[in-house]
C-alpha cells in the first residue's frame, strides 16, 4: 500500500497492481494493473489500466482507461475490464462507456449518463440522472427502482427507440401504469409518475410508448 500524504502535487505511476491514498494536491496517477485509489480534495488525473480498479475521490477527478472514460466530483467510481461497471454513489458525476457492454449506476447527486459502443444498462439513482442512449445504433436497457414513499429521483432518458430500448420500473408492468394513470405525455416527452411523484421519468421527444416498450426483466 503506497500512502502520500499533505497537500502537494504529486505524479505516480504504477505498472502492476496497487493500492494507492493520495493527499489533498492535485495529483496525476497512472496504475496499470488493479487499483484501489482514494483520492483527497484537490483536482486530480487518473490513468487507469486493464484491470478492476476503484476509484474513491473527494474532490475532482478525471479517469481515463481502457474502457472509455469519466469524470466525478466528490463520488466513487466503479471501473471493471470486461465491460464497465461505473457509479457515482454521492456528488455530481458524468460516467461515459467504453466499447464494451457497460453498466451505468446512478447515485444520490446528479449523474450524466453517456452510452457506449456496447449494449449498456442504465440505472438510476435517487440524484437526478440523464441518461444517453445510442439512438438505435445498439441496445439498451433502462432501470428505475420504484422508492414508496421517500425520493426515487428524477431520470431524464434520451434517444429512445422503440425496438432498440427497454424500460424496467420494478414493480409495474405496462398495464399496472396504465391503469393507474402513471403515463402522460406532455411538450414532446413521455413522463411516468410514481410514488406520488418522488420518482419522474421522461423519455424525452418519444410520446409512442407500448407494452413491448416496458420490460420485466432486467438488463
Amino acid at each position: 500500500m503506497l500512502q502520500v500524504r499533505g497537500s502537494g502535487n504529486d505524479t505516480i505511476t504504477i505498472g502492476g497492481n496497487a493500492t494507492l491514498t493520495a493527499g489533498n494536491g492535485n495529483d496525476s496517477v497512472s496504475v496499470g494493473g488493479s487499483g484501489k485509489i482514494t483520492l483527497g480534495s484537490g483536482s486530480d488525473t487518473i490513468t487507469l489500466g486493464s484491470g478492476s480498479d476503484t476509484l474513491v475521490a473527494a474532490g475532482h477527478a478525471t479517469v481515463a482507461g481502457s474502457l472509455g472514460s469519466a469524470t466525478i466530483v466528490g463520488g466513487q467510481l466503479d471501473y471493471t475490464s470486461g465491460g464497465a461497471t461505473l457509479s457515482a454513489l454521492s456528488g455530481a458525476a458524468t460516467l461515459a462507456g467504453g466499447s464494451g457492454n457497460n453498466r451505468f449506476i446512478g447515485g444520490k447527486g446528479s449523474v450524466l449518463m453517456q452510452h457506449g459502443t456496447g449494449s449498456d444498462t442504465f440505472v438510476g439513482g435517487t440524484g437526478n440522472d440523464t441518461m444517453v442512449a445510442a439512438g438505435g445504433t445498439s441496445t439498451n436497457v433502462f432501470e428505475v427502482v420504484s422508492s414508496g414513499t421517500v425520493g426515487g429521483g428524477h431520470h431524464l432518458i434520451q434517444n429512445f427507440v422503440h425496438g432498440h430500448d427497454a424500460l424496467y420500473v420494478e414493480g409495474h408492468s405496462y398495464s399496472y401504469l396504465v391503469s393507474h394513470h402513471d403515463i402522460t405525455t406532455s411538450g414532446g416527452n413521455t413522463i411516468i409518475t410514481l410514488d406520488g411523484g418522488h420518482t419522474v421519468i421522461t423519455l424525452q421527444g418519444y410520446t409512442t410508448l407500448t407494452a413491448s416498450d416496458i420490460t420485466t426483466t432486467k438488463g
